[in-house]
């Protein structure tokens, strides 16, 4: 992911989705929300735990999303408080391997 790394520098960044092995191999400054695979945010509490950590200042500056799901769910089902939470909020720059890279606006999101 050479375009990612040089977007993102020393940047903090999540990855929705289930490849977060994909920021780790690449270096990058992984900081992935509390249940940080998205098919496991399913529960309303689970769920509102990770709108919460985007929500706070902890919020990771870049995010990689890459649809995918598994047990032929609806993708829209996978942490659905966070993908709305971020299409509301972040600013999707560019993709790259499959990935959509977003980046949280200067002003607070909160």
């Amino acid at each position: 992911m050479p375009a990612l790394k040089l977007l993102v520098g020393h940047d903090t960044v999540d990855i929705i989705g289930h490849e977060q092995g994909s920021a780790i191999f690449n270096g990058l400054n992984f900081r992935p929300r509390p249940v940080f695979q998205s098919y496991s945010a399913y529960s309303e509490a689970l769920l509102k735990l990770n709108e919460h950590y985007y929500r706070s200042d902890r919020a990771p500056e870049f995010v990689l999303q890459k649809i995918q799901t598994i047990d032929e769910r609806l993708y829209g089902l996978d942490d659905s408080l966070v993908t709305r939470h971020l299409y509301r909020h972040y600013s999707w720059l560019t993709e790259e391997t499959g990935f959509w890279y977003g980046r949280k606006p200067a002003e607070s999101c909160a």
